[in-house]
């Protein structure tokens, strides 16, 4: 167990609330009490798969008296950002019984979470939202968004040929273990928002269970090869329709480039008996637009995904990389980590990036969960400034919106 993870009481609307770590033998009782609020039940499969998955080390348990009420806790990643990676603390399993809401139980595991974080030098914090309205108040802006797509197929949709020497095959669990990380890995170096996966991680990632299937079929793992070189991968499953034609519900695809994934979309649509592909975490710049003779035959949903915070302001500003030179003044607000309350001076320049602390005045202000949606390059700074969330000088802002931007859109595959 970390030892600088904080145990600490607190008297909230006539109840004494205990929050610290999760004790061994607590382990049932913490998920069957996150299990309520998600409408889940605990049986001994899905119980043995939780501890298998989850890191029950960083788990947090929030107690009135003995039992267990609010429960939190988090995965150890390594996020992509652009020109770089961080450690990562992944938040996930928070949950408040129903019994005790509104009591200030979330506040408390957040706000000690924040603080092993900063112990762990863990400069990023992220997570999938339940209820978007929770996290802007603890700093966590959304940093990557998604498509719900659903992809119409037609026959020859695609506006160009397929080029020659592209092969298919169909490969089993175990091979996948071998073969797909190193293509995965390749992607996404590419992409902020991605996580590096352990082989454990990837051993989840690839399990099947039939209870989790919901009416699909099991997976189908697909290698896409150029020469005898493996270029790209699809993971799917399939079931009928209505219209007595197969759905393909995607997992994940990923090319080591752009002509990888788009032959691997072809592959799908020129499967027989298929009619339709949908996939609900697309990333947003998918270039179907491009790729099909009827765009309209994509239709796609926009959502939140990936919602990030920075732990660390200073640490984060100077590990990543920048599209073009600039000095800018930021400051920042942030009630719930007051060690990121300050003005930071940015500069970057052809020999590398400083982040510094400064006395002097500042360019723009704007609170830490603006700063995190701008971090990965999702929102530009110039929005953010049209919709108010920064205030500041209009050409300081256009200067460090050019600064923060970046060419591939941010896209998070894991949800956690």
């Amino acid at each position: 167990m970390h030892q600088s993870v904080r145990t600490a009481r607190h008297k909230l609307r006539f109840m004494t609330i205990t929050t610290g770590p999760l004790l061994t033998d607590e382990a049932e009782e913490w998920f069957g009490a996150m299990s309520v609020p998600f409408a889940d039940d605990v049986t001994p499969e899905r119980l043995e798969r939780s501890k298998r998955r989850h890191r029950l080390d960083r788990a947090t348990a929030a107690k009135d008296g003995d039992e267990i009420v609010g429960t939190f806790g988090s995965f150890s990643f390594l996020t992509t950002v652009p020109g770089g990676e961080l450690p990562t603390s992944g938040v996930t399993a928070v949950a408040v019984l129903p019994t005790h809401r509104r009591r200030g139980i979330l506040t408390r595991l957040m706000t000690d979470h924040m603080e092993v974080c900063r112990d762990r030098n863990e400069p990023l914090a992220s997570l999938w939202a339940s209820e978007p309205a929770i996290y802007g108040r603890y700093g966590f802006g959304v940093a990557a968004r998604h498509f719900d797509l659903k992809l119409t197929v037609q026959p020859d949709m695609f506006r160009e040929p397929r080029p020659s020497g592209y092969e298919f095959r169909l490969i089993p669990a175990d091979v996948a273990l071998d073969l797909l990380p190193p293509m995965y890995e390749r992607a996404r170096l590419l992409r902020p928002g991605m996580f590096v996966r352990t082989q454990e991680w990837w051993g989840f990632l690839l399990e099947d269970p039939a209870d989790r299937r919901e009416g699909w079929s099991s997976y189908r793992r697909v290698v896409a090869s150029v020469g005898g070189d493996d270029v790209g991968y699809v993971i799917f499953r399939a079931r009928w329709n209505d219209q007595d034609r197969q759905t393909v519900r995607v997992s994940e695809v990923f090319g080591i480039d752009d002509a990888a994934e788009r032959e691997l979309w072809r592959f799908l649509t020129e499967m027989d008996l298929v009619s339709e592909i949908i996939n609900w975490n697309d990333p947003i710049d998918r270039p179907f637009d491009w790729w099909l003779t009827n765009p309209r035959l994509a239709t796609r949903k926009a959502g939140d995904a990936l919602y990030l915070r920075l732990v660390d302001v200073e640490s984060a500003l100077q590990a990543r990389a920048y599209a073009v030179p600039g000095s800018v003044a930021i400051q920042v607000a942030d009630e719930v980590c007051p060690w990121n309350a300050a003005v930071f001076r940015l500069t970057v320049t052809e020999s590398g990036v400083t982040c510094d602390r400064t006395d002097g005045g500042a360019d723009m202000r704007m609170d830490v969960a603006s700063l995190a949606s701008a971090y990965l390059g999702d929102r530009r700074l110039t929005e953010l400034g049209r919709v108010g969330r920064l205030i500041g000088d209009e050409r300081s802002i256009a200067t460090a919106s050019r600064m923060f931007a970046w060419e591939v859109a941010p896209h998070c595959q894991e949800m956690f």
